[in-house]
């Protein structure tokens, strides 16, 4: 997140890179941090005072919040998505899971064990074997889990 407050100014929500891409929430958080930003700026107008000091109050009220926490948690996605990983996450594995799936759901006559084997060794063979298929798993879990 970039600076929340200053001298005389304070942002929230959007603008302030409250989103949370991973639960698809914004409207919550920019909606929290608009009521904290709100009572801060009446304190700092009962006290006639706009500094950085007085408007410091908001900053701790996010510090305080769901929004840094559940913001934090889900502050390594990024690196995730943005990553090397993305070849495989938005590349090779939408397209495999996409016809696994599609294979498993059909009525061929194949049992859904043999399919299910199927399913698994696409997936594996799309991630670049085991290892690497744990590794994502792992640097995906780690992600998620801060």
């Amino acid at each position: 997140m970039p600076a929340l407050a200053g001298n005389g100014w304070m942002i929230c929500g959007d603008a302030a890179q409250m989103v949370n891409a991973v639960n698809g929430e914004g409207t919550n958080l920019a909606i929290l941090s608009g009521r904290l930003a709100g009572e801060t700026a009446i304190l700092a107008h009962a006290r006639g005072d706009y500094s950085l000091g007085m408007l410091e109050h908001y900053n701790e009220g996010i510090r305080a919040s769901i929004i840094y926490k559940d913001l934090k948690k889900y502050s390594g996605i990024h690196g995730l998505l943005s990553g090397p990983e993305r070849r495989v996450l938005f590349g090779k594995l939408p397209g495999v899971l996409n016809e696994a799936v599609s294979q498993y759901m059909s009525v061929d006559g194949t049992p859904k064990r043999d399919k299910q084997k199927q399913l698994i060794k696409q997936v594996r063979d799309a991630a670049g074997g085991n290892v690497e298929l744990l590794r994502l798993g792992l640097k995906g879990w780690r992600a998620i889990n801060r």
